[in-house]
């Protein structure tokens, strides 16, 4: 089948890019052609920041809006372009094929049809969270009609919390727009209960594209790739995506407890570029321990077997933290302040053996959804009219 992957427009974040590479091989493995469709995020011309950063500010501070965040989409300039420059690379060499450009849902609209999908799949990353998707209902694919005969589905899509972030009028049109689809799937548990209970539709649990690959896979896409020589060894692997006095207070302790160099995933280098893509995972792979507060850096932390420290977000979303943890029974590793880093924790164990166990099983469920929702027969899958549990029993456990 002819495939088009709809998610987050693809930038400098590794998680965002690293999920789509990944949930693009895995299809392709599977004997199908996806593509990736390629949705621009909203440009702002120099002329336009000051008044669009004011009418940010108005909608936060003054209408009280929610899921504002202040400077989103402005600074899309020279400076993000260099940072970004080994994103953009492994984005148009790793990422593909892509269709045209979509700058517009209107554009989206009018010529998506040429591209003869048999199927369009939503997923995964935060597409369903309105904070990182502005336009939500093109997310549930507003864009196409039911004369086309396209199958709808979603994998692995996030609302990035378990609190609900939705507009009574977001709620009502994307509702409707899920009940058309093939096949729905989510990556956090709390999210199979607000597909149920906010837009009407029953859900299937799945882990996230990142996990259906294993570090063999990311290994060979490493050995493609030079590196530049910036790459962890043997170290306190760090990358904190919103570091504060406290977060650098745990940083420090762990350090001191294991005697290990601290080095930043997300340092920027002399020349002003962040680092590769695979030099980022390489970084996981070679270090000794994993600090972070970002997902996707937990997933590769957990692929890679290496222990570490998941630090609350709740700014970015605790949901999907609480949720890749209880899967693994890792719930421990998550902490919200430095006096729960305890040389205990540190020194602790992770049962690699139960951890693996499980991620085979959740591959295997993972992978049956999507041959099961890619399905055009008889057995074909109908959110509406059963749900999946990928829940092993375990996962309750924290």
């Amino acid at each position: 089948m002819k495939i088009g992957i709809y998610t987050l427009p693809l930038h400098g974040n590794y998680g965002g890019n690293l999920q789509a590479y990944a949930l693009m091989k895995v299809l392709r493995d599977m004997g199908h052609e996806p593509w990736l469709i390629n949705r621009r995020g909203k440009q702002i011309s120099k002329s336009r920041i000051a008044p669009e950063l004011a009418k940010q500010l108005i909608k936060k501070f003054v209408l009280r809006r929610p899921g504002i965040t202040i400077g989103a989409g402005i600074f899309n300039d020279k400076d993000r372009q260099r940072i970004e420059r080994h994103a953009r690379r492994f984005i148009a060499t790793e990422i593909q094929p892509q269709t045209k450009p979509f700058k517009s849902a209107r554009q989206l609209r009018s010529e998506i049809r040429h591209y003869n999908f048999d199927a369009i799949i939503v997923g995964s990353d935060q597409v369903w969270r309105p904070r990182y998707a502005p336009d939500i209902k093109e997310s549930f694919l507003a864009f196409l009609r039911p004369a086309d005969g396209i199958r709808r589905i979603s994998y692995a899509p996030s609302f990035g919390t378990h609190e609900w972030e939705y507009s009574a009028k977001q709620q009502a049109t994307c509702s409707e727009l899920l009940k058309s689809f093939d096949a729905v799937s989510v990556r956090e548990a709390s999210a199979v209960d607000l597909c149920r209970d906010r837009l009407g539709v029953a859900a299937s649990h799945v882990i996230d594209p990142t996990m259906l690959l294993g570090a063999e896979d990311y290994g060979n896409l490493l050995s493609k790739h030079p590196l530049t020589g910036r790459a962890s060894r043997q170290r306190l692997l760090v990358y904190v995506l919103d570091e504060d006095p406290s977060k650098r207070q745990a940083i420090d302790f762990i350090s001191d407890a294991l005697n290990l160099e601290i080095t930043r995933a997300n340092a920027i280098a002399s020349d002003g570029t962040a680092a590769p893509v695979e030099e980022w995972l390489t970084g996981f792979r070679d270090s000794e321990f994993v600090v972070t507060d970002s997902f996707h850096a937990c997933v590769f932390a957990i692929l890679f077997r290496k222990p570490f420290i998941a630090y609350g977000n709740a700014r970015r979303g605790l949901a999907r933290f609480e949720s890749l943890l209880a899967m693994f029974s890792l719930g421990d590793r998550l902490v919200s302040s430095p006096e729960q880093v305890t040389y205990q924790l540190v020194k602790s164990d992770i049962n690699w053996s139960h951890v693996n166990s499980v991620l085979e099983e959740l591959r295997f469920r993972a992978r049956a959804f999507l041959t099961s929702a890619l399905s055009t027969g008889q057995g074909a899958m109908n959110p509406n009219l059963k749900a999946h549990d990928q829940t092993p029993k375990s996962d309750t456990a924290s």
